[in-house]
This record gives structure tokens, sequence and C-alpha cells, in this order.
């Protein structure tokens, strides 16, 4: 009787899987860190002549769209709601920046209103972004 060895297969661990995986992560990250800085609202800016850029500090955004909805970090938030959030902010030291994104077709009046909730929680930069 003749019996017949049978060749070991390599034993491990075939890694292959693990590299699509890790490959397709790394896809995923690279493709959502470009929409980082895409604004959640949809906002057309007024127009100005003269304007600055602003290197990255602390700073607080808020938006006013053209149907005068507040827009605090992306989520919509009525005048009191807005003003109990800055409130702590104003504590800060020092204070973030507040930039106001405020839609061209929006009334000066909500503007306005915005502009007086944060500078009554102490926030005294405030700044009107605009585009050239």
């Amino acid at each position: 009787m003749g019996f017949r060895r049978r060749k070991r297969q390599e034993e491990g661990i075939n890694m292959t899987p693990l590299l699509d995986v890790m490959f397709i992560l790394l896809i995923f990250i690279v493709v959502s860190a470009q929409y980082t800085n895409i604004q959640a609202m949809k906002v057309r800016f007024p127009k100005a002549e003269t304007g600055k850029s602003v290197e990255k500090i602390d700073k607080v955004i808020i938006g006013v769209t053209k149907q005068e909805e507040i827009l605090l970090d992306g989520r919509l938030v009525d005048a009191r709601a807005l003003e109990a959030a800055l409130d702590p902010l104003g504590k800060k030291i020092p204070p973030p920046a507040v930039f106001i994104q405020a839609d061209e077709g929006a009334t000066t009046g909500k503007l306005v209103t915005v502009m007086d909730v944060a500078s009554k929680a102490g926030l005294s930069q405030i700044s009107i972004q605009t585009k050239k």
C-alpha cells in the first residue's frame, strides 16, 4: 500500500483583502477632506471693492439666508437660541471672531439683529463676509 503525501499549503494570512479595505478607506478620507470648507448653506455674498482675507483664528460663523433664517455653524436657530449659544463664547479669552455670511437678498434688519445679538454677548470682532 503506497501512501501519498499531500503537499502542505503555505500557512499565513492573506493580506490582499486588508490592503483593499485600507486603500478604500484612504480614498474615502482624501475625498471627504476635500469638502470640509464647502458652505453648508446657499448664500450669495454681496460684492465689495475693498476687503481682506483673514488668517485662521477662533471664529463663529453665522449665516443669514434670503428667507431671513439664521444659521449658526450650519444649524438653523432663532434669535433667542443664537443669543444663548453666543453668551458663553463672549466670556472666552480671547473671544472668537464672528463672521456673518448674509445673503445679498436678506434684509438689513435681520443682519442688524444678528450683529446686535453678537455684540450683546460680548463679541466685538464682527465681520460681514463678501466676495470681490
